[in-house]
């Protein structure tokens, strides 16, 4: 072995390198080439086959096509740039580069249904590898003046040995008097930044976990209201609590809900009578349009009911803008109801011998079979009445969604 590497391997290195030195500008745009060509078939001849990903072949993958590939990057481009302060930087970025791609590209390549267990082993040989890397690179450092000294065949073995561990430390450096020489206020920008990434990610999903905390969503993607869809029960919103074997339900809660009403057309069936866009227990709340024609008093109105009883039945009647969503939100007390529309309070109603009822049987319903051009979405219980600063905070976070489900 050592004579096939001080015969054979040797003189090859050393007339190429010879040769590049000659031709600096030639085998410049040369290795940007192979830099970029190799690692991409490097990573398709390892992550092709399955089942090499733990076993021999995988070794040998990175040793017979990675080892040419930093020789190359060392012949090619290591020389043109040396002297110059930005190789250390060059080189962490491709360096960099080559670790995400192998990444990605196992990711990518593994099938859908690998384990966890799976996922961890090719995380932890990423570490593995990188370990090995960092250790090699304090091994030089500390023994440096005497690997330096090592000359012929020890030394070519050595050179390649420590190659990608010395350029870590050649990145390590760069970045070290990088920071010793960039301002303070440079790190404050540097660090607000952070904070204002991770704000935008983060804090829409902490805003809606805190939001649907002590609710139940009962609809989250948008349904049609041409067609009845049951999409919750009573059972789903009833105390814990109950007395003897039948359940228990709050008379103080709220609904929210949002709906989108196209403009419907004159032959409509919905001229003809009220048509349901949502109805909680026969009318605790309901909602139904009307668009009667020959009478302008009912004509494109929304009917809001508040109750269940069979006395007098309190109702409102209001004209929603067309092909926008809006926020409607019921606030139901002991002794009365709120509305709010788009966040605004739109209506106060007080409750006397007309009380609705709650019985286990009660059905969440939005829509009607041949029903209305238009749809509703986020429909959400809670079991608790909602304060005005909460009501208005929903409705300006998901005003200009579409649909206003996801913050």
């Amino acid at each position: 072995m050592s004579n096939i590497i001080h015969e054979i391997l040797l003189p090859i290195y050393q007339n190429i390198s010879n040769y590049i030195t000659t031709h600096p500008r030639l085998f410049s745009g040369l290795g940007t080439a192979c830099l970029a060509g190799i690692p991409g078939y490097a990573l398709y001849q390892l992550f092709s086959e399955h089942d090499s990903m733990s076993n021999w072949k995988t070794a040998l993958y990175i040793f017979s096509i990675g080892l040419p590939l930093y020789i190359l990057f060392y012949l090619f481009v290591g020389k043109s740039f040396e002297g110059n302060n930005y190789s250390s930087l060059l080189t962490g970025v491709f360096v960099g580069l080559f670790l995400i791609g192998v990444m990605y590209v196992s990711l990518r390549s593994t099938p859908a249904s690998m384990s966890y267990t799976s996922g961890v082993s090719i995380v932890m040989n990423i570490v593995l590898s990188l370990s090995i890397i960092i250790g090699l690179a304090a091994v030089f450092l500390m023994f440096s003046r005497q690997i330096k000294s090592l000359t012929g065949t020890p030394g070519f073995i050595v050179s390649l040995l420590f190659y990608i561990p010395c350029l870590c430390i050649d990145l390590f450096r760069f970045l070290s008097n990088e920071f010793r020489s960039t301002p303070l206020l440079i790190y404050y920008l540097f660090l607000f930044e952070i904070v204002l990434i991770l704000l935008y990610v983060y804090l829409p999903s902490l805003i809606k976990t805190i939001v649907n905390s002590n609710g139940t969503q009962l609809l989250e993607n948008a349904v049609f209201l041409d067609s009845e869809t049951e999409i919750g029960n009573a059972l789903q919103v009833k105390k814990q609590a109950t007395e003897g074997s039948k359940p228990v339900f709050s008379t103080n809660y709220a609904l929210s809900m949002w709906l989108y009403l196209d403009s419907q057309s004159k032959n409509f069936q919905a001229y003809g009578k009220e048509t349901t866009i949502f109805d909680y227990g026969n009318g605790k709340p309901k909602l139904t349009y009307v668009n009667h024609v020959d009478d302008p008093e009912q004509k494109d109105k929304v009917n809001i009911y508040f109750t269940n009883s069979t006395t007098q039945k309190p109702s409102l009647e209001i004209t929603l803008p067309k092909q926008k969503w809006n926020q409607i939100v019921f606030n139901y007390s002991t002794q009365r109801v709120d509305v709010f529309i788009n966040g605004s309070l739109e209506r106060t109603f007080e409750f006397t011998d007309n009380l609705p009822t709650y019985a286990v049987y009660d059905k969440f319903v939005t829509g009607a079979n041949h029903g209305l051009d238009g749809a509703i979405c986020n429909v959400k219980y809670y079991p608790n009445v909602l304060s005005k600063f909460e009501i208005t905070n929903s409705y300006n976070l998901l005003m200009n969604k579409n649909p206003p489900i996801h913050i």
